[in-house]
C-alpha cells in the first residue's frame, strides 16, 4: 500500500474501446499531478500529431482526496492545441477528490471515440456510456444532466461544453459548475476524441500513513489560512481584487492588457 494514493492509474484507448490498469506505485518518484501527468505524457505520446491520436492525462497528487486544505487540485496535462508544446493545466473543484475516491491517481486518455462518449469511474470500474444525448448541452445543463442519470452522491465531472465539441483552440475543461482547466485547448482535445466527459463517483477513504496526526496539521493549516493576510484580501475583493488589480495594497503593477 502507498499511502497518499488510490493505488490504480487507468488507461483508456477510445478508439478501440479498450481498458488497462497499472499500480501507480510504478510511478512514486513522480510527485503530485504535474510530475505524474508530464512523465505519462513524455512516455506515451500518440502516433501522430493529430487530437485524435495525441494523449491527454489527468492526474491527482498524494494530498488530493486526504482532506489537507486545498489539496484538491487535479492537473491536465496534453499538447498544447495552439503552441505545439507542452500544456498542463490546474483545476480545482471536486473531480480530484470523487476521481481517486473512485479507485484511480490518473488516467491517460488516448485515441478517439467513433461515437459520443463520457468516462464514468465508480468502484473502481471504469466504463464509457453512450454520449448522444449529451451532445450540444452547456455545462450548467451537462451538469443537471448527469445528476439525473447518476442519482448518486457524491459525483464530480470534468466537461465540455458545445466550443470543446466544435474543438475551438482555446476551448477549456469545465469541472463542476464553474472550475476551469483553462490552457492549452484541453476542451478540444476532447472534442476531437468525442469525449464529453470524465464523470467520477466514489466515497472510499484514501489511505494516510498517520490519520491522527495528520488531523492535528489539518487543523493548523486551517488556522493559518483563515487568519492570513492573503485570505482577508480575498474576502474583501476577490482574486482581481488581491492580485489582478495590484497586489494586497493596489500597487503592484501585476494586471497587464486586460485592465488598460
Amino acid at each position: 500500500m502507498s499511502f497518499g494514493y488510490a493505488g490504480k492509474i487507468l488507461w483508456v484507448d477510445l478508439t478501440h474501446l479498450e481498458f488497462r490498469e497499472e499500480p501507480t506505485e510504478n510511478y512514486l518518484e513522480w510527485i503530485g499531478g504535474r510530475g505524474l501527468g508530464s512523465f505519462l505524457l513524455s512516455r506515451h505520446q500518440g502516433h501522430d500529431n493529430s487530437p485524435e491520436g495525441e494523449s491527454i492525462i489527468i492526474a491527482a497528487g498524494p494530498l488530493v482526496a486526504t482532506g489537507v486544505p486545498l489539496g484538491v487540485r487535479t492537473a491536465v496535462s496534453a499538447r498544447n492545441r495552439l503552441s505545439g508544446g507542452i500544456s498542463y493545466s490546474n483545476v480545482g473543484g471536486d473531480i480530484g477528490n470523487r476521481l481517486k475516491m473512485a479507485g484511480y491517481d490518473a488516467i491517460v486518455l488516448h485515441g478517439a471515440s467513433p461515437t459520443p462518449v463520457y468516462l464514468l469511474l465508480q468502484d473502481s470500474r471504469a466504463q464509457l456510456v453512450d454520449a448522444s444525448s449529451l451532445s450540444g448541452l452547456k455545462i450548467s445543463e451537462l451538469r443537471e444532466a448527469l445528476s439525473e442519470l447518476h442519482h448518486a452522491s457524491p459525483l464530480s465531472f470534468l466537461g465540455i461544453g458545445p466550443a470543446g465539441e466544435k474543438e475551438v483552440a482555446i476551448s477549456c475543461l469545465i469541472a463542476d459548475r464553474a472550475h476551469a482547466a483553462g490552457w492549452g485547448g484541453n476542451g478540444a482535445m476532447f472534442g476531437a476524441k468525442r469525449l464529453k466527459a470524465v464523470v467520477a463517483i466514489g466515497d472510499q477513504p484514501v489511505p494516510v500513513f498517520d490519520e491522527a496526526r495528520l488531523r492535528d496539521k489539518i487543523q493548523q493549516l486551517n488556522w493559518r489560512i483563515s487568519t492570513s493576510e492573503a485570505t482577508a484580501a480575498l474576502i474583501k475583493g476577490g482574486t482581481h481584487g488581491m492580485a489582478g488589480a495590484g497586489g494586497f495594497n493596489g500597487l503592484v503593477p501585476t494586471a497587464v492588457k486586460n485592465l488598460q
